[in-house]
């Protein structure tokens, strides 16, 4: 199985094993869609695509990690549409999660696709408020 070397900020490099990685990358106003690599097998060739939309989903991706270290336990999937009132979809609203705890809030926004969707986790067990905004020139 082939290691993967990860150039940290510091510019030192760690090997990781046997756990799951995602590759991530951006560049020209686009992005990489997130791979999932690991934990139990690592490809020799990773084959990756760049896309503008990619950027969303590394944005989601990464509003999950933090969702998911500030509400461990299960997460659960829904799957949200939002619409202009004309019910034309909006590309990269802003759907809002917000936990109610009184001492430590949790805020955590997610971006819709082109369709208006995006699969919204939510922590089973606790209570949760969603909302969404977008930009008129979103549509």
């Amino acid at each position: 199985m082939p290691d993967i070397q990860v150039l940290l900020n510091d510019g030192k490099k760690t090997v990781l094993r046997g756990v799951a990685v995602h590759l991530l990358g951006r560049a020209n106003g686009g992005c990489i869609s997130p791979v999932r690599i690991g934990p139990d097998t690592y490809p020799d060739t990773a084959e990756v695509t760049y896309t503008r939309d990619a950027c969303r989903e590394e944005f989601n991706l990464e509003k999950l990690g933090e969702l998911q270290a500030s509400a461990p336990g299960e997460i659960v999937r829904i799957p949200v549409q939002v619409t202009f009132p004309d019910g034309s979809p909006t590309y990269s609203a802003q759907v809002l999660v917000l936990g109610q705890r009184p001492l430590a809030p949790i805020v955590v926004v997610f971006q819709t696709d082109r369709t208006g969707h995006v699969a919204l986790p939510i922590p089973l067990n606790q209570e949760f408020t969603v909302d969404a905004a977008c930009k008129p020139a979103a549509r």
